[in-house]
């Protein structure tokens, strides 16, 4: 399984992220009409193999000018340039979980779960709780981080209502969009105008 984020520059580049429980990981970055990579980044321990019990998960995002790795356990985003370079972490103090290997599912606390890139700010959807807790609370109570592209703090939103599995947002109108947890996406949609951004 990968994760690929396109990025529409001069160069038509790919940002490929290996999520595998049985290849090493690492972060690539390629050009469409190369063979190999042209760069890539190790942010995870190699040693761990599969994604799912390694402390250092996260996703990557990207577009035309940032690539962002969110943690998933972690309580850090990096934001980077489009050549790995890193602009800043932003690392909050947040005690997360070290040995996920013994651990039973659905009892490490998660950090960040899912999130959207856009062309003006970066959002993170954060839960703070192990998945069992977030299924006892009726998947209410999480909250909306986001950040300009820099990585500085903009705006953090609470979610009293159900937490969107994954979403996009609108930037014309600020309006996240993204399927719940129950029902089937196309009968299930949530929307939530984010308001304070432009």
């Amino acid at each position: 399984m990968f994760i690929a984020s396109f990025s529409g520059g001069k160069d038509s580049q790919v940002v490929l992220d290996l999520v595998s429980r049985v290849i090493p990981p690492n972060e690539y970055l390629f050009n469409l009409t190369d063979e190999l990579p042209k760069k890539n980044l190790n942010y995870r321990n190699p040693a761990i193999v599969d994604y799912m019990i390694d402390p250092d998960k996260a996703d990557v995002y990207a577009n035309e000018n940032r690539v962002v790795l969110c943690y998933g356990y972690k309580k850090q985003i990096d934001f980077m340039d489009i050549e790995f370079n890193l602009i800043k972490r932003v690392k909050f103090r947040y005690k997360y979980p070290s040995n996920l290997a013994n651990s039973k599912p659905g009892e490490d606390k998660i950090s960040y779960v899912s999130s959207y890139l856009g062309k003006k700010y970066f959002y993170a959807s954060f839960l703070g709780k192990s998945w069992n807790e977030h299924y006892d609370h009726n998947f209410y109570g999480t909250f909306l981080e986001v950040f300009d592209l820099d990585g500085n703090p903009v705006i953090r939103y609470r979610f009293d209502g159900l937490r969107p599995v994954y979403f996009a947002v609108d930037e014309e109108t600020f309006t996240l969009y993204g399927p719940g947890d129950e029902g089937e996406p196309e009968d299930y949609l949530l929307v939530y105008k984010l308001k304070g951004l432009s």
